[in-house]
């Protein structure tokens, strides 16, 4: 009898043609989702190691996890998981990098450095539209709540934010950057309505800066305070050490040394202290030699 060969069918296992994708069963989604992070399951089955530009395949997730324990140590203690939550919100920090340094300087260099228009660098970078002709008749919008104390002082520290920002522009030399600082002016002089008639991007953005304006104007307040402090702290501290100064000396001692006593010279001799180089020997008493003659020295 003839030996006949069978051919698989499409759906036989061995007929079967490999899928253009290949998809990991439902069970195995979740234990697939865990494990990508550090591996990637190729097509034909085996897995790839998912470090940028390796071509490394293993036949199984323990030997790529071993090949990257090797090869990218670095790399798998900082990788972060898909399973993983999402960051929390970074909060922006309302400090400049230039206040930042001001608090790590002595007083009195800080407080030669800080300048009004210190807290006003992220207020230069507003390019959205201002309305020009906006009158301060205009309607309200109809959800209006009423006024708080808070923002009544908010009003009173724009104020002088505002003031602060005219006295840097009188004394600013560069036209340009009074030209952006007389914007930034009109800026923080919006009233609601103003605000009201800007579209929404341009509302958060006003609002922003305004908010910004006021934290870093208040934290520049506290830094000037605090330096101003600590430099009298440290005038009155060199007033009382020259004032001690000055009584010892008029109490006929010498200004203390900072060295110990018994480190002090000794006046003279007076047989407790160090006896003089040999070249200040008398000739009476200079050593004799062997032979009888002094020698040189």
């Amino acid at each position: 009898m003839p030996m006949v060969k069978l051919e698989g069918g499409p759906d036989s296992p061995k007929g079967r043609s490999p899928p253009d994708r290949f998809e990991p069963p439902p069970w195995r989604y979740k234990y697939y989702i865990m494990v990508r992070s550090c591996c990637i399951l190729a097509p034909d089955g085996r897995f790839q190691c998912a470090y940028p530009k390796c071509p490394k395949l293993y036949a199984s997730q323990d030997a790529v996890r071993k090949h990257c324990r090797l090869q990218h140590l670095e790399w798998l203690r900082n990788l972060q998981t898909t399973t993983a939550k999402a960051p929390p919100p970074v909060r922006r920090d309302i400090e400049s990098p230039r206040l930042t340094a001001l608090k790590c300087l002595p007083a009195s260099e800080a407080l030669e450095l800080l300048q009004a228009d210190d807290w006003l660098q992220d207020l230069m970078d507003f390019s959205g539209a201002l309305p020009a002709a906006a009158s301060a008749d205009v309607a309200a919008p109809e959800l209006k709540k009423e006024s708080s104390v808070d923002e009544h002082l908010d009003d009173e520290i724009i104020e002088q934010c505002i003031k602060s920002l005219n006295t840097a522009i009188r004394r600013c030399p560069s036209a340009e950057q009074q030209v952006e600082m007389q914007k930034v002016v009109r800026l923080l002089s919006m009233k609601a309505p103003q605000i009201a008639q800007l579209g929404p991007r341009e509302q958060k953005k006003v609002l922003t800066i305004r908010k910004s304006s006021i934290q870093k104007m208040q934290l520049a307040n506290e830094i000037r305070k605090t330096k101003a402090a600590e430099m009298a702290a440290e005038k009155l501290q060199a007033a009382e050490g020259g004032a001690a100064a000055a009584a010892h000396g008029q109490r006929g001692g010498a200004p203390p040394t900072g060295r110990s006593p018994s480190l002090r010279p000794r006046a003279g001799l007076d047989g407790k202290g160090r006896m003089p180089p040999a070249s200040y020997f008398p000739p009476s008493k200079a050593q004799k030699t062997d032979s009888g003659s002094s020698p040189d020295i």
